[in-house]
């Protein structure tokens, strides 16, 4: 027999944004294992670029400590918020 305290309640959609707007903690209705952001899904594109600044690309991402592919994210970000 199922214990009672194992069986969590359903709540509607509109009563978990009702809680999740008022600021109260809704982690009791989320599993965090398979929550995902809407928007921020990852799509692979294909860039080609000049030797010269694939060389430039490479020296700044070394002296930043980041990868060439971390670095043109970075950039791109700052480029597209900075244009919003």
């Amino acid at each position: 027999m199922m214990r009672e305290e194992n069986i969590k309640k359903m709540i509607t959609a509109e009563e978990f944004d009702r809680r999740f707007d008022a600021g109260e903690d809704i982690s009791e209705w989320v599993d965090w294992s398979t929550a995902r952001r809407p928007g921020l899904e990852k799509k692979r594109v294909y860039l080609s670029l000049p030797a010269w600044a694939v060389k430039s690309l490479d020296k700044q991402a070394k002296s930043q400590g980041v990868s060439r592919s971390s670095l043109i994210n970075k950039m791109i970000s700052k480029n597209l918020e900075s244009a919003s």
